[in-house]
């Protein structure tokens, strides 16, 4: 997935986590031979299996804030879901809820890779925190940041790829905001448009919204090269 939108990608994630507690309580609906849709047992299900409700809380937490984490939560969750309904049919040999079992493994497995490939992005891993500074490699890589508000900030590259980047700097930027970032590479200039899609301690995490089209020295074209030289290795 290319230049996936994160609010887009979280709210897919989301309706996934509601689509499996739903796919669970239909499935108990079928072998009880009673109507899907019936809210109050709907709830009476999240309220009876409360390690798969928390789960679920716990990783529409993690959905939100992107953890590390988030792929084993999720694959905990579907192997939890799995497990009882797939228990269910080893009780009833429920042909329909056996390929609802399936189909819903299937989804749950492309799932989960997209979410694996979107937290591999260069945004997702600052290589720093507020003790500990690691992204020596990077040095090389100091440009500046031009803010609407018309303000030029030097900032340092931490992590990237072809997707985005990571910038450390002590300055304060709003989540969301639009911005241009500049960096001077052996005598070229090379600048595109990024928003500010993560917040870190002294950091924040860029993705590309639109490389330029128009000139070749943009922000892939730059990233290219790096990689070229082995100073990037995405």
């Amino acid at each position: 997935m290319h230049n996936t939108d994160t609010l887009i990608f979280k709210l897919l994630n989301i309706l996934f986590v509601i689509f499996s507690l739903f796919f669970l309580h239909t499935c108990f609906s079928l072998d009880a031979d009673v109507s899907a849709l019936n809210f109050e047992r709907f709830v009476g299900i999240l309220g009876s299996y409360k390690l798969t409700t928390a789960l679920a809380l716990f990783l529409l937490f993690k959905i939100m804030y992107m953890g590390e984490l988030t792929v084993v939560v999720m694959a905990v969750f579907v192997l939890n879901i799995f497990y009882k309904v797939f228990s269910l049919f080893l009780v009833e040999y429920d042909k329909i809820i056996l390929l609802f079992s399936v189909v819903f493994l299937l989804v749950a497995y492309n799932m989960i890779l997209l979410l694996k490939e979107e937290l591999g992005q260069a945004i997702f891993k600052p290589n720093f925190n507020k003790e500990n500074f690691n992204f020596d490699k990077f040095c090389i890589l100091e440009g500046s940041i031009f803010l609407s508000s018309g303000s030029k900030i030097p900032v340092k590259v931490s992590n990237c790829d072809d997707k985005g980047i990571v910038i450390f700097t002590d300055e304060k930027i709003s989540k969301g905001e639009k911005l241009d970032f500049e960096l001077d590479y052996e005598g070229a200039k090379f600048s595109d448009t990024f928003n500010v899609e993560l917040v870190y301690e002294n950091g924040y995490g860029l993705k590309l919204i639109n490389s330029s089209s128009s000139g070749k020295y943009n922000w892939n074209t730059l990233f290219n090269i790096l990689k070229r030289r082995g100073i990037v290795s995405y």
